[in-house]
């Protein structure tokens, strides 16, 4: 799903700060921003960028002259600009020494923001199941005006509710209906597909860091994940996996030995 399909941003214009203004639509701009008035979210986007990756994309972007997509931020108001979409292409830049980079500046809530971030990872194609279950999280919770915690606390009393073990109450049906709206508009999920997958939040730290740097699978991490009793061989575990000496069978063969 497309910005364009979820609400239209406008571009901003009149900034003093802001300089090189370029028009490349009708109503669409570009302009040079400083690198060092551009801040990170709050909101947990895709936090892990490999270092190949950033060096071979700042090797394209030297090659070309400049960024070949802008980059995208929201004003915050008092000189700043937070990032919303770009930050490898930011990273790149900073590595070629440059003190602007091209963008378009939305005008936009905060909440429309996480959306566009949250749209922005779902779309690529490296996005690992963590990171992706967290910022959906993120956007349910900002949604709600509630903390992760209490989202989360939520979604158990409706995953209890699914499997029969508490009753729906009139505020329990509602909360289920504001959740699967939000799941709608990040164009992901049913409900029941993502109580599932956040199990996924419960994998200990050796886990996620192979999904993000690595692209462990998600079937193989939950496997992994049941002999977190013993690190050592669970890390043995991840290590052989990645190397694709046993496949999914076989480790579900030695997860089972290893619980017995």
């Amino acid at each position: 799903m497309s910005r364009e399909d979820m609400f239209e941003g406008r571009s901003a214009s009149g900034r003093r700060r802001v300089k090189n203004e370029v028009i490349i639509g009708d109503d669409e701009k570009v302009y040079k921003i400083k690198i060092s008035d551009i801040v990170a979210p709050n909101f947990h986007d895709h936090s892990y960028m490999s270092r190949a990756g950033i060096d071979e994309l700042a090797d394209n972007i030297k090659e070309a002259g400049r960024i070949l997509n802008p980059i995208t931020v929201r004003d915050l108001g008092d000189g700043r600009y937070e990032r919303i979409a770009g930050a490898r292409r930011i990273e790149a830049v900073k590595q070629l020494g440059w003190s602007e980079i091209d963008g378009k500046i939305l005008e936009v809530t905060e909440e429309e923001a996480v959306l566009l971030m949250i749209s922005e990872n779902l779309q690529r194609e490296d996005i690992n199941a963590y990171d992706e279950v967290y910022s959906i999280l993120q956007y349910i919770s900002m949604s709600r005006k509630a903390s992760i915690d209490d989202t989360l606390s939520l979604l158990n009393r409706i995953r209890n509710y699914y499997s029969g073990n508490v009753n729906l109450t009139p505020l329990l049906e509602k909360q289920i209906k504001e959740i699967e709206c939000s799941l709608k508009k990040v164009a992901k999920y049913q409900l029941g597909g993502f109580l599932n997958k956040l199990k996924v939040l419960n994998l200990v730290s050796p886990l996620v860091e192979a999904m993000r740097k690595d692209n462990l699978a998600y079937s193989y991490a939950i496997l992994i994940n049941q002999v977190r009793f013993d690190m050592d061989y669970l890390k043995e575990l991840i290590d052989k996996t990645l190397k694709r000496e046993i496949n999914y069978d076989l480790l579900k063969e030695l997860v089972k030995q290893k619980k017995e």
